[in-house]
């Protein structure tokens, strides 16, 4: 059921990330906290120490990207929307996947990363006069 919860944030949602934030803590990001700012943008989950990305649920392939983007590279998991508990009220384990990349991928995605970033540069070069301020009129219409 997604009951709304703090902040317009499903339950389930929050259920979910309370419980990625306790398993890394247990795995060593004592740190570890809640809606936390990251090279990727805003994290449901992260720890400075461990330099470590938790999302939950439908996330911007955005934020991936930046985090590839970036050179060290934070760990990045995504642990999906599903099932919390069994039939019988049992607690499930989640499912959470995690995005490691050789250095190679790191590489081709920032090389086209600033290669669509330098065509944007010259296209704006090429159509500049779009970007000059408009001529001021005087007073006597001058």
């Amino acid at each position: 059921m997604k009951l709304p919860g703090g902040n317009g944030e499903a339950c389930e949602h929050r259920s979910i990330k309370r419980a990625c934030r306790e398993w890394m803590r247990a795995s060593g990001a004592p740190d570890a906290g809640e809606e936390q700012w990251t090279v990727a943008g805003k994290a449901d989950v992260y720890s400075v120490e461990k330099d470590w990305i938790v999302e939950v649920g439908n996330t911007s392939v955005g934020k991936l990207q930046s985090a590839l983007l970036d050179e060290d590279g934070p760990r990045f998991i995504l642990v999906p929307f599903q099932e919390l508990e069994w039939k019988n009220g049992r607690p499930r384990r989640l499912l959470a996947v995690e995005f490691d990349c050789a250095e190679s991928v790191h590489d081709e995605i920032r090389a086209s990363h600033w290669a669509a970033m330098e065509r944007c540069a010259r296209a704006l070069e090429l159509h500049d006069d779009r970007f000059e301020a408009p001529a001021r009129s005087t007073s006597t219409g001058e």
